[in-house]
């Protein structure tokens, strides 16, 4: 199990970042994310969002009018049309596993899983740290229940395109290829809101959460440090 310590939302935009702050969460569709280009937007592009199942060529067999088909020259993808019509709203999640943080010899990979990279610059110049995530992590949820829509939340799992083979239910909008070309997007450490307003298009969702001034800041820095001291085996920050 995962203990998420903050969140870290990056911004192109002064406007936006205020927004934000004024708790209006701007949600794009996950179809976005497949059709921008990766050179105008900072790694925020990935063609392959939204698989519902990723096999590999040998793992896969096809039946199409009584003949077999194998020998795939390359893995076989399937994506669902509804996927494409999800809101998705991103953060970074400065996240570790939580025996970690009762076991001082951890110290180090409870640092290594709450660095930022420096590749998550990229993204912008402006940066609200969230301090109080399961306040937030409430009020979204709220938010999406207000307005009877469907949703769910959690950190999205990467995996890598060469030998993960199998299929990802109804999460499609949680599992990120990893290392399927020289670009990669595991150091954004994500977590993720999604919501199903059962609505067909292309516009973008915005909620409004209200004011999150009481549980996040705008830091001068992408660049997080987080003073870990254990005292009789028990973590404070």
């Amino acid at each position: 199990m995962k203990k998420i310590v903050f969140f870290l939302r990056i911004f192109d935009n002064e406007d936006y970042m205020n927004d934000f702050l004024n708790g209006k969460i701007y949600m794009n569709r996950l179809s976005y994310f497949r059709k921008i280009e990766e050179s105008s937007e900072s790694n925020r592009a990935d063609e392959k969002e939204g698989l519902c199942a990723f096999w590999q060529p040998e793992s896969g067999v096809f039946k199409v009018n009584g003949h077999t088909l194998t020998d795939f020259a390359a893995p076989i993808e399937m994506r669902l049309n509804h996927s494409d019509n999800l809101h998705v709203f991103c953060l970074f999640a400065g996240a570790t596993n939580a025996s970690n943080l009762s076991d001082q010899s951890k110290l180090s990979e409870i640092k290594n899983d709450l660095s930022v990279s420096k590749e998550c610059a990229e993204l912008g110049d402006y940066y609200v740290l969230i301090h109080n995530t399961p306040a937030f992590i409430k009020r979204m949820v709220k938010a999406i229940k207000t307005r009877n829509f469907l949703g769910s939340t959690g950190l999205v799992n990467y995996y890598d395109p060469n030998s993960f083979s199998g299929e990802f239910y109804n999460r499609p909008a949680f599992n990120k290829q990893d290392n399927y070309k020289q670009d990669n997007y595991k150091h954004q450490k994500e977590y993720r809101f999604a919501v199903d307003t059962q609505v067909v298009g292309d516009d973008a969702l915005v909620l409004d959460i209200g004011d999150i001034r009481d549980i996040a800041s705008i830091s001068d820095t992408w660049d997080v440090k987080i003073d870990l001291k254990f005292s009789n085996m028990r973590k404070s920050v």
